[in-house]
């Protein structure tokens, strides 16, 4: 295994007599048992979950690509995204950033749709080629009709649904990866009827997905918007986090000194 880096992805309960979903360590299977290896130095998995990682993707951005990263590289590729695509990408943060940075090196066209205009700089650092600042009063009519795919990463309460799929090209579809705070907006149906557009989900992805992605971060050389902290300043790090203050994930590293 000489340079090789291997990393676990939920799994399911291996240990259990009946299967189990199991979305990150400490959950309890069925059978009482409980997922384990968070922040162990060390962890025996079974062969079928876990990933070998390019030597040169940089440790600390492993793990958001393996969470942030697959959530959203799973639907542009359920998508088809590729050059000559036009997305869209609604929100620029911890999963917002991943999704511009994947869909420009799949060669799309790529809009950051944002409620302001803070973030347009990074939004063009990262690949895209447009900004769309939904604080104006016609931004929906100015780009009726422009995208085939778009995808939401926020999970802001008053997202403008409506508005949104009006941005859709004749069958276009929208993805949300984001899960908002309270239910959407009410839909009228003749919306998505009269652009023959959609609206789903989508949540993680598939074993193949992973291995997709690792390869395009390797010959796209994508890097990560990360800030490392030691796990003393776990604390504080909740605290930024809270405040919106992430560019564009945390990273937490063990102390050498609990090591």
């Amino acid at each position: 295994m000489s340079g090789v880096v291997v990393i676990a992805l939920p799994v399911t309960g291996i240990w259990s007599s009946t299967p189990d979903l199991v979305e990150t360590y400490n959950f309890k299977y069925r059978g009482g048992s409980r997922s384990y290896g968070g922040y162990a130095n060390y962890i025996r998995v079974d062969e079928r979950f876990v990933f070998p990682v390019p030597e040169d993707i940089p440790p600390e951005e492993v793990a958001p690509i393996f969470c942030a990263g697959l959530t959203v590289f799973s639907p542009l590729k359920a998508q088809g995204v590729n050059s000559g695509s036009r997305v869209g990408i609604v929100g620029l943060g911890g999963l917002g950033h991943y999704a511009v940075s994947f869909a420009s090196a799949l060669g799309a066209k790529v809009t950051v749709i944002s409620h302001s205009p803070s973030k347009k700089d990074d939004a063009l650092e990262l690949g895209a080629t447009a900004f769309i600042c939904t604080g104006g009063s016609d931004w929906a009519s100015a780009h009726a009709r422009s995208f085939d795919v778009i995808l939401c990463t926020s999970f802001a309460k008053d997202l403008p649904v409506p508005e949104y799929l009006s941005l859709l090209d004749v069958g276009g579809t929208l993805v949300y990866v984001g899960i908002p705070e309270h239910d959407l907006a009410a839909l009228p149906p003749g919306l998505m009827i009269g652009n023959n557009s959609a609206l789903r989900g989508s949540n993680t992805g598939s074993r193949k997905d992973v291995l997709d992605m690792l390869e395009l971060v390797k010959s796209k050389r994508i890097r990560s918007w990360v800030s490392v902290h030691p796990m003393s300043q776990a604390s504080e790090v909740v605290q930024k986090q809270a405040k919106g203050e992430a560019r564009y994930r945390f990273v937490l590293k063990m102390d050498q000194s609990l090591m």
